[in-house]
């Protein structure tokens, strides 16, 4: 991406460093389905940066889909 990263690319994780809000971004895409993603250079990230990565793209997305609190929307 040459260095840009796409606003409407809900389920692609940023966590550098140098990235703002960095921890509301990765509780976004942890709770959204999709295919995930990291635009991150790995060896730029910190600590918390490369357990985020680890933890968020091996486990699964949800199956539901959840609004911006947590709540299950689109089935019952």
């Amino acid at each position: 991406m040459h260095g840009r990263w796409w606003a409407n690319d809900a389920d692609c994780l940023i966590v550098g460093p140098d990235v703002e809000r960095r921890k509301e971004w990765a509780t976004h895409v942890r709770a959204y389905t999709g295919l995930r993603g990291s635009s991150d250079r790995l060896l730029g990230l910190d600590d918390w940066g490369v357990e985020t990565t680890r933890q968020l793209l091996s486990h699964p997305a949800p199956a539901v889909l959840v609004n911006g609190v947590g709540e299950p929307i689109g089935r019952e």
